[in-house]
């Protein structure tokens, strides 16, 4: 027999001064805070689908429980707890120092740093979450807007070292400054090359085609290429798509049959 699902809550506790809290303020916390659970679902599942349902509402300093509602197709009770919990252990993160918290995706981390920045830097004018299996606190935490300057501090750091970079130089500019922009091959990101006059022929003869430049690389704080400082620039022969890559490109392509079968057959009927 399969086991009792645990009753999942999230306590959201919004103080306000006087015992009254400010309408606008409060529902734009709690719109973040929807928006975060999501984000942090999109990054577990690729998309995100689930709702959470209010189950408690107290007015005044406002108090509300949140718990999952309809869950998106491959989300599961065990997701929901966890993505509760990433929340709320990645507030905790942030509020002891400059750390970026694990499961956030960048939009995320966006999101984080706009509720927090809603808040004071006083535990009393902060934003309470806590989780609960079953009635019994599993976590707490109390976000203020040092979640929101700490976030702010470690986005903003960037390490330079000598590294590469694989993908498509896609635009050049020339005029007041010379940069180009390389699509990466890995994550599709778009990174800016900076390069020389003497270096410009041999960018330009690159256009549009597949290359790896190396030089002084600059990642940001999730350690994604930002730019590069060009030395030497390399063309890349083009890849093109494995027969074992047939099938994955498009599962109903082959109709079942191994991907050499299936290209045997188209030829044998031309």
């Amino acid at each position: 027999m399969a086991g009792r699902i645990p009753h999942i809550e999230l306590k959201v506790m919004i103080p306000g001064e006087g015992g009254t809290t400010d309408a606008r303020r409060s529902f734009t916390l709690l719109e973040r805070l929807m928006t975060l659970l999501a984000q942090l679902e999109a990054g577990a599942l690729g998309s995100a689908g689930s709702t959470w349902g209010i189950e408690r509402l107290q007015l005044g300093s406002v108090m509300t429980v949140l718990t999952p509602n309809r869950l998106a197709e491959d989300a599961t009770g065990d997701l929901m707890a966890d993505l509760a919990e990433w929340a709320i252990s990645g507030f905790s993160a942030t509020e002891e120092g400059e750390s970026l918290p694990e499961h956030w995706p960048p939009a995320a981390i966006d999101t984080g740093v706009e509720l927090s920045k809603q808040l004071g830097l006083l535990e009393s004018d902060g934003m309470t979450l806590e989780l609960l299996t079953d009635g019994r606190t599993r976590r707490r935490v109390v976000v203020t807007r040092r979640s929101a300057d700490n976030l702010q501090k470690v986005v903003r750091r960037r390490r330079t070292s000598i590294g590469s970079v694989i993908g498509r130089l896609e635009s050049i500019t020339v005029h007041n400054t010379l940069k180009a922009g390389l699509w990466t091959e890995r994550g599709g990101r778009r990174v800016e090359v900076g390069f020389t006059r003497e270096q410009k022929e041999s960018v330009q003869h690159a256009l549009g085609k597949r290359v790896e430049i190396s030089g002084m690389l600059t990642r940001d704080a999730r350690d994604r290429a930002i730019s590069i400082k060009m030395r030497r620039i390399e063309q890349l022969p083009e890849q093109h798509l494995p027969l074992e890559g047939i099938a994955g490109a498009d599962p109903d392509l082959t109709g079942g049959l191994e991907a050499a079968e299936h290209v045997r057959r188209l030829h044998d009927a031309s």
